[in-house]
Parts: C-alpha cells; sequence; structure tokens
C-alpha cells in the first residue's frame, strides 16, 4: 500500500506528517527563513499542532501556520502575502 492509506489501517493512530522547506528564497535569492539557530521556533508550532493547539489554515498543500502562529519574537521578518 501507499503510505498515504496508513490512516485506513492506523486510524487516528496515523503519524503526523509536517513538510519544511527551510530554503526557500525570496525574489532576490535570499533564503525567507533566518537559519538553523531559528528552526526550534517551527519545531513548537509542529508541537502544538499536534497538541491541537497551533493555528493553521488550510491550503491546497495542507495546513500551513498562520501569519500569528509562529513565534517570531527577536527576528526580522515580513509576512508574505
Amino acid at each position: 500500500g501507499h503510505w498515504v492509506n496508513f490512516r485506513e489501517k492506523l486510524g487516528y493512530l496515523a503519524p503526523k506528517i509536517f513538510y519544511t522547506n527551510w530554503f526557500q528564497a525570496d525574489a532576490e535569492g535570499r533564503f525567507i527563513w533566518p537559519g538553523f539557530g531559528e528552526n526550534s521556533r517551527v519545531l513548537k508550532w509542529v508541537c502544538e499542532r499536534v497538541d491541537g493547539t497551533g493555528k493553521a489554515r488550510p491550503t491546497p498543500l495542507g495546513y500551513l501556520p498562520t501569519v500569528d502562529a509562529l513565534d517570531t519574537d527577536g527576528i526580522d521578518t515580513t509576512p508574505v502575502e
């Protein structure tokens, strides 16, 4: 069977699957995410999603964090529409 069919056999015991693109670049070719030391902010959101408290918005690719879901205190970020 295909991995997408896990839920049919495992029900709600199926593992949560998350995807990140740490290397996404902006129009000038600079990485959007500030770097390795900040990855814990995304991992915190992942844990919150698993616990049912993390905010997310549905997209065709799955759920993405809402603008206020990631802790961005202390880093210079500008939300992209």
